[in-house]
């Protein structure tokens, strides 16, 4: 047990109405909690009457228990805002402090020339990727949630809930975000969702099989390892030319080269893979 509410009143109503309210107001990240059930059974009518004896969660296991729901379109639309309002606030953070403040890349809202402004975002939710589409418009954001599209827009509240407005229908949440894990609160349920960075799930599946991958076409300029070489995290292997600018691919671990498939002069696609690490010990 991490915490325990209790609540009071003149009589049980008002009693389970205060616990109701304070269930809904609390959230918790990084541990799994009990949060949901409490907040359905202080709901459930047999309870407000009374009715409660050994058998209540077996009677009522359907409503108390019920199987894992999608997070619902509000639910997704507020966890879209609250990431979409911290990116701004930094990227705007930045720009103040910047010898050019008003610079158009100093915006956060996916802005282009001749093109809608549109940013996409991807959450897992539980084994189901879940794509948001948001682009800034006079009214807020645009949100492409599914076949569905709604206006929304937010605030953060004094008190640390997240006022979402969605067609003009205000709701009050409360959202936690921490590294790519955001927890969305509302009336009792709640919702964990990952945001998937396109770019670093590549990264880590590539890893994982000791692949590396080009980040963008370009040329090969320089090959610094040959196959066979015992490599350490972080050392440069290979030099890739693309756009005026140099990227160095380095190892992300311990290893040994297993194989090199470009060598300097050669083209290589976004996504080609470049080097074959094996993992320490592992023959090449």
């Amino acid at each position: 047990m991490i915490a325990k509410i209790i609540a009071w009143g003149e009589d049980r109503p008002a009693a389970i109405g205060r616990l109701r309210r304070a269930l809904a107001d609390t959230a918790v990240l990084g541990l799994r909690t009990n949060l949901g059930f409490l907040a359905r059974l202080a709901a459930e009518p047999d309870f407000a009457a009374g009715g409660v004896d050994t058998g209540f969660i077996e009677r009522h296991r359907a409503s108390l228990l019920p199987p894992r729901r999608p997070a619902s379109d509000a639910a997704l639309a507020a966890a879209a805002l609250s990431r979409l309002i911290v990116r701004e606030a930094a990227i705007r953070g930045a720009a103040l402090g910047s010898g050019d403040p008003y610079s158009p890349w100093a915006r956060g809202d996916g802005w282009r020339l001749g093109a809608a402004a549109e940013q996409d975002l991807v959450f897992r939710d539980d084994a189901e990727e879940r794509t948001v589409k948001a682009t800034a418009g006079q009214r807020g954001w645009l949100l492409r949630l599914g076949g569905r599209e709604v206006w929304a827009d937010a605030r953060h509240e004094p008190d640390g809930s997240f006022a979402v407005m969605i067609d003009g229908v205000r709701r009050r949440v409360i959202v936690l975000d921490h590294g790519q894990e955001t927890a969305v609160f509302s009336d009792g349920e709640s919702w964990r969702l990952t945001e998937i960075d396109p770019l670093a799930a590549r990264q880590d599946e590539d890893l994982a099989g000791g692949r590396l991958t080009a980040p963008m076409p370009g040329r090969v300029t320089r090959l610094l390892v040959e196959e066979g070489n015992a490599v350490r995290r972080g050392q440069p292997l290979m030099v890739i030319e693309a756009m005026k600018m140099e990227h160095t691919i380095v190892a992300p671990a311990d290893g040994m080269v297993g194989r090199v498939q470009f060598k300097v002069g050669d083209m290589v696609e976004e996504g080609a893979e470049l080097i074959r690490l094996a993992a320490d010990g592992e023959k090449a």
